[in-house]
Parts: C-alpha cells; structure tokens; sequence
C-alpha cells in the first residue's frame, strides 16, 4: 500500500491507526514524504515503525510513482492520508483482481460525517465491471496490477496535486490502464471514509483544483472539453441551483471554470 503525504502528519496518524483492521497479513506499507517543510511526518513514522520515502520535491503524482517503486507486491493498493480503510479493505481489493484480465480495482469513497459540501466521495454500492468511458472511483481507494502499472508509465506527473495542473491524476491513470485493454471492477465491498475536514471555503478551493485537472487530463487525452465542463460541472451546478443548494452550485460553477482553465493549460 502507497500513500503521500506533505505536511498533515495529523491526518497522517489516523491513517495508520486504522491500518491493521484494514491491511491483510501479506500488504506491505510505504509512506511518501512529498516534501513537508518539517520533520513531524519523519517522526511519526519512525515512531509507528512505517517505512517513510521523503522526496525533495512536491507532487502527488511523483510521490505515489517514487512509493511504487518501492514496493514489491504484484497488486499496489493507494488511499489518502485523510481518509480511514475500514476492516477488510485489502481482502475485498485483492478478491476482485481474481481474473488476470483485471487491472484496475477501485472501491467506495464514503465520508465520515455529514457535511454540505462533501469531497471525494465514490458512493456506488454496486459491484460492477468498469469501462474507459465510464469510470467509478478515485485515488482515495484504488488498487492496481504492477504489470497494468508499468505498461502504461504509472502516474503522470505533470498532473496531480503539487503541479500547476493540480488533480485529475487518477483519473487519467485509470482511463490510460482500460485503453491498454486492462480490465477494471468498481469493488463495493472495498470502503473507505474520507475526513471531511476542510472548512467550506477550502472545499470550494478544492472543486476549482478538481475542475483545473479535469480539463488539463482532457485536453492531454485529446477528449472534448463538453465533459469536464458541462457534464460534471455546469449540469450539476444546475440542479443545485433548482434544489436551492447554494453551495453545491458555487462549487459546480467554479469547478467548470477551472476545467476551462485546465483545458488552456493542458495544451502546453
């Protein structure tokens, strides 16, 4: 299991409190320091006795590479440092790579308490083969085969968190594995709960960052700009506004002009 992390050795701690109901007996655990300004990551690893790659320079993308290529299980399994596996987590991903022809896995993304403006969240409850076009899921619960990895490169990194393209970096791996010929499943049964800890106006930042990778991941994969601007942004922006959900349809509003953005900055 891989996760990067940069300055919230908080969030970080409960992480790793909730590894061992979560980890099967055969996951190895690689923590990626992308750059924290202080040694408070460093020492809580040592402390848990977790094995800590720290790497010069941000980006998430560059992280999880670097944490791949430390580890040396055929399937590499990725969360976040702000979310919590539940018991059970690595079984129920390893369980749906049954067939070889799978190379992508990924699972549900729930938050852990009520808020208005949740993120990240995958909510699907049914198990179900995925394709290019219609993908389920994100890099907060994700699992993939280290043969489906290395064929199509890893993560990219000019995308992701830490880069001026700033998310978007799963998602186009994930599209990158299916249009290989890999095989994806949506794995129901593999939960997670993302800490909705941001106050709303972060959370607002955060949809503008989303739409920023959402159209640079288009513009690179050479898809229409239609999707990460009108499908996932302006469209749902609407129905907020009819339900009368002011925060829901800020959020779409600027995640559709950030995909504009995205779209510009992704042709450079």
């Amino acid at each position: 299991m891989v996760v990067a992390t940069r300055n919230r050795p908080r969030l970080l701690s409960g992480l790793l409190d909730a590894l061992p109901a979560a980890l099967d007996d055969r996951c190895e655990v690689v923590v990626v320091d992308s750059a924290s300004s202080t040694g408070a990551t460093a020492d809580l690893c040592a402390h848990r006795g977790v094995r800590l790659e720290r790497l010069e320079r941000p980006g998430t993308s560059r992280a999880r590479n670097a944490g791949i290529a430390c580890t040396t299980s055929d399937l590499v399994a990725f969360t976040d440092d702000d979310c919590l596996p539940q018991p059970g987590w690595t079984a129920a991903l390893r369980a749906a790579f049954a067939d070889p022809a799978v190379g992508l896995v990924t699972g549900r993304v729930l938050p852990d308490a009520p808020t208005s403006a949740p993120l990240s969240v995958t909510t699907e409850e049914r198990s179900r083969a995925m394709s290019a076009g219609d993908l389920v899921g994100h890099g907060a619960n994700a699992a993939l085969r280290r043969s489906a990895l290395e064929q199509v490169g890893g993560f990219d990194e000019a995308l992701g968190p830490g880069t001026p393209l700033r998310a978007a970096e799963d998602a186009d791996l994930f599209r990158r594995v299916l249009a290989a010929g890999w095989q994806g499943r949506h794995a129901a049964d593999a939960v997670v709960l993302h800490r909705q800890w941001r106050t709303r106006r972060a959370a607002l930042t955060t949809s503008w960052a989303y739409g920023i990778g959402a159209g640079a991941a288009a513009r690179r994969a050479g898809t229409s700009w239609r999707g990460p601007v009108l499908t996932d942004a302006l469209h749902p922006a609407v129905r907020d506004l009819r339900a009368g959900y002011l925060t829901g349809t800020a959020a779409g509003l600027l995640r559709a002009a950030g995909a504009v953005v995205g779209t510009v900055r992704g042709g450079r």
